[in-house]
């Protein structure tokens, strides 16, 4: 029987860390600056400390990983009060209304309208 359950988080608590990770250092910038901070340990090219470079680098991740954290927990508390949500279904056959949540919501289920 197909699930109504909604649910549109994009990581879950294995996959958080690699997505984010993957995904910010997909960022041009970012991966401009990393590769950057790398080249400043090399004595030959380096300009500065590998920290003046690798330090903002890092912080941007970091900040970028948290909003992510942030807006997907966001999506997880709207996905979870849709899925609570209290319908009142009308049983054709006995002619019975009953309550049930959004997520118990089947196929052929019969949905009583309210004005509220």
């Amino acid at each position: 029987r197909p699930s109504n359950v909604v649910d549109t988080q994009k990581y879950n608590i294995i996959t958080f860390l690699p997505k984010t990770i993957y995904q910010e250092l997909s960022k041009i910038l970012i991966l401009f600056y990393l590769l950057n901070g790398i080249l400043q340990t090399i004595p030959r090219f380096s300009t500065n400390s590998p920290l003046a470079s690798l330090v903002p680098v890092g912080w941007c991740v970091v900040i970028g990983m948290l909003l992510e954290a942030i807006a997907d927990y966001r999506r997880y508390c709207s996905d979870h009060d849709f899925n609570v949500q209290e319908l009142v279904t009308y049983n054709v056959k006995t002619k019975e209304q009953k309550s049930i949540q959004a997520r118990n919501l089947s196929v052929g289920d019969v949905i009583v309208l309210q004005n509220d």
